[in-house]
């Protein structure tokens, strides 16, 4: 017979009894998985939360119990057919093979199947409710504990079945579609400190600073309720109280293989810088870039204490990655995945990174901590995958990694860590730039005043060379100098002064309107519990209605903030159109009006002067209160707004009937806290006009009064020259 040596066997070999097996998977490689995938509590609730993510879910509610724990989303829901061909297999490619959604067009978030491992993960026992539009709701059970005693995962089973109509379950916001999933017999202990901890990493699961596509909620429910919306708040307040803020993007050139760093530097100040970089190669499709830098010392706006805030930001601080939207644990401050603090040990002073001509002396030694950074860095390994260049190696293309909690430390993360660390040392060197000005260059009073001395000096040692007649101009000038700086002193004074009041009065808006968010919910469940006990108790009925006419009021007043408390109204300047924005502000400062009547006559086509939004509230809101001031009092009060275009300029004239304004003394009220006739003018600080002529000059415009219309007593006038 034949021999062959080991290793070169035939694959037609022959053979006694020949048959065919095929390979089988122990039913203990669930649990063992699961363990292994999965690992802590958190994450395996963020993957059944993203599985409501990725089914186009607009609300999610987590229902947190020492016994049980609940998942309910409104997404699509599954048919039969797609339970049995997705959820009830692991390692299901389909959403690798569909890479978004399929109505609002979202990047997958996951892509083996590792959502029924979370469930098996958290607890021996469960019970999902599904249903897709105009299909049966579909209920299954398993018991984890029985599939492990099949031994096999092919002869383990789930009970199936439809669920009666009369018993069908509802998902959140009522609608007739969703999933939900309930898992009891837990496998961890639930304690109020684990579920305080659970409302922290439920919250930092997206991302802070922008929201999810489409509208993404999720409603955690636990006995400790107050304490999880009382996080949330805080929260909120912490995060918007950055010193500078860093906002950029990676991305490749939609042919070929370099791509641009671009980024935008905004101190809190004002002062802005932008730069850009060519990347080359650049294997990251596109990634968003985030970065607040804190300075955790002296006294905080909203009235924060330091030490809170230190706390949060050395548990929560640190640059965090998202995937598709939701957060991988790995990343954070404990993690120097950026080499920031590796770089403050060896004292870094120059950058690796940065091209020469943004590098400043010693600019590194300007770096922040980890403590003292919050980030987002936004990217979809989906979307990754889905435009990787051609003939790439899996090394070149964003990865997640199985444990789902960090990327796949290839070539791809090294482009996107680069590129994030090349934006933080940039913030560096700028900084070090403002740090160098302010210690080598003296404030502008003082050199203002330093020029005017070296002027006298120059002006006394020609005395003796010029004729009186010209010594006496040159003397006069120089005095005329020395008045325009004294005056220029005492307006810069002012200004101080109403900033401060500013700064004051926006502290104290945004930390009122974060705690009567809350104080809102509570009245609105005290409301809906009364409208049920009124159904029994007639006499309940009146206090019902008035508490909810008292809400409504209310909120009416709560909107006066939310130029305040919406970002882009808050940070986008824009050209807004002006009939349709004045409309608008109209409506939001009602409160203000006091049901002054307000007639709006605008030319469809006037644009106003690129501004924000909340700029123009501003304005608004206080020339809106001193007209209705001046009409307390009159039988038919009037505003009346119009506005076009005259020759080559554009206006808009804010008037009213009331009291008048003396055009001779109208300059003067301007200044901050400046006032008309005590005698004639109601209660005020007297920083209304002054508000509004220090953003005018920010918008670049002109506001003066003028000579009203015959039928109008005051009239308030905004000019500006159109750009080309």
């Amino acid at each position: 017979m034949a021999s062959t040596r080991l290793g070169q066997v035939s694959s037609r070999q022959k053979l006694e009894d020949e048959r065919r097996l095929p390979f089988s998977v122990d039913a203990a490689l669930l649990r063992e998985l699961g363990e292994r995938i999965v690992g802590r509590p958190y994450i395996a609730l963020a993957e059944l939360i993203k599985n409501a993510y990725d089914a186009d879910a607009t609300e999610v509610e987590l229902m947190v119990e020492p016994e049980r724990l609940v998942v309910a989303d409104n997404g699509h829901g599954m048919t039969p057919a797609a339970f049995e061909d997705r959820w009830m297999r692991v390692g299901s490619p389909h959403k690798e093979e569909e890479r978004v959604s399929p109505d609002l067009k979202r990047p997958m978030t996951g892509s083996k199947g590792i959502g029924r491992l979370s469930a098996q993960f958290l607890g021996n026992e469960l019970q999902l409710w599904t249903q897709a539009s105009r299909n049966p709701q579909l209920y299954a059970s398993i018991d984890w504990r029985t599939a492990q005693r099949q031994k096999l995962i092919t002869e383990a089973k789930a009970r199936v079945g439809s669920m009666p109509q009369s018993e069908r379950r509802a998902f959140p916001r009522k609608l007739a579609h969703g999933t939900i999933v309930e898992i009891d017999s837990l496998n961890q202990t639930w304690g109020a400190e684990d579920l305080r901890g659970l409302a922290q990493e439920v919250w930092a699961l997206q991302p802070p600073f922008s929201p999810s596509r489409g509208g993404f909620e999720i409603k955690l429910d636990t006995p400790d309720q107050r304490a999880a919306e009382t996080f949330q708040s805080q929260v909120s307040a912490y995060l918007d109280v950055w010193y500078a803020r860093i906002k950029g993007q990676l991305a490749r050139d939609p042919s070929g293989s370099s791509g641009h760093l671009n980024a935008e530097l905004e101190f809190y100040d004002g002062e802005r810088h932008r730069f850009d970089m060519k990347v080359d190669p650049c294997r990251v499709h596109h990634a968003a870039i985030e970065i607040r830098v804190y300075y955790l010392k002296y006294r905080q706006s909203h009235n924060l204490s330091v030490g809170d805030l230190r706390k949060y930001f050395n548990k929560w601080g640190g640059v965090h990655v998202y995937d598709s939207g939701f957060r991988l644990p790995y990343y954070g401050p404990d993690v120097d995945w950026l080499e920031i603090e590796m770089d403050h040990s060896h004292r870094l002073s120059k950058s690796k990174l940065l091209p020469a001509s943004e590098q400043v002396r010693n600019g590194m030694r300007f770096l922040p901590t980890n403590s003292r950074v919050f980030g987002e860095i936004k990217v979809s390994t989906n979307e990754e995958l889905n435009h990787q260049r051609k003939k790439s190696r899996p090394g070149e293309v964003l990865q997640i990694q199985a444990s789902r909690d960090r990327l796949v430390g290839n070539q791809a993360y090294d482009d996107l860590k680069s590129a994030v660390r090349t934006t933080l040392d940039w913030y560096a060197n700028r900084e070090a730039a403002r740090v160098h000005r302010s210690r080598e260059q003296p404030g502008e009073a003082e050199r203002v005043s330093t020029a005017t001395e070296t002027l006298d000096d120059v002006v006394e040692s020609l005395e003796p060379k010029l004729g009186k007649r010209d010594y006496g101009a040159l003397t006069s000038a120089v005095q005329n100098v020395r008045s325009a700086e004294h005056a220029e002193s005492a307006k810069r004074e002012r200004q101080t002064r109403l900033m401060a009041s500013l700064a004051s009065a926006g502290a104290a808006s945004l930390a009122y309107e974060h705690e009567i968010g809350k104080q809102f919910r509570r009245l609105e469940r005290i409301e809906r519990s009364l409208k049920r006990r009124a159904k029994e108790d007639a006499d309940l009925a009146p206090l019902a209605r008035e508490l909810n006419a008292w809400l409504k009021q209310a909120k009416r007043a709560r909107s006066l903030f939310s130029p305040l408390l919406d970002e882009e109204r808050r940070e986008t300047a824009k050209a807004l159109p002006g009939a349709k924005t004045i409309k608008q502000l109209a409506s939001d400062l009602e409160l203000i009006l006091e049901g002054v009547p307000v007639g709006i006559d605008v030319e469809p086509n006037l644009f106003l002067p690129t501004a924000r939004y909340s700029e123009w509230s501003a304005i608004f809101q206080n020339a809106f209160a001193n007209a209705v001031s001046a009409l307390r009092g009159k039988a038919d009060p009037l505003i009346r707004i119009s506005g076009g275009t005259v020759g080559r300029n554009c206006q808009i004239r804010i008037e009213d009937n009331g009291r008048g304004v003396d055009l001779d003394e109208a300059e003067r009220l301007f200044a901050p806290f400046e006032r008309g006739d005590p005698n004639e003018v109601g209660s005020g600080t007297g920083l209304g006009l002054a508000i509004i002529q220090m953003l005018a000059e920010a918008i670049g415009i002109k506001v003066a009064f003028v000579k009203p219309k015959e039928d109008m007593s005051t009239s308030l006038g905004i000019s500006w020259r159109p750009s080309k």
